[in-house]
């Protein structure tokens, strides 16, 4: 999975894996990590 760093105190968010255009700005970062659903009771942790 590839991520978008963001500022502060927050979580990274998720690239989605789709047609959605991604606009670069300057020292903006990614990073990828293997990523793995966990799913209970039907919620996805």
């Amino acid at each position: 999975m590839l991520f978008r760093e963001v500022d502060g105190n927050r979580e990274d968010k998720p690239v989605p894996r789709d047609a959605t255009e991604i606009v670069l700005t300057e020292d903006e970062h990614f990073y990828s990590e293997e990523f793995v659903m966990i799913i209970v009771e039907g919620t996805p942790h």
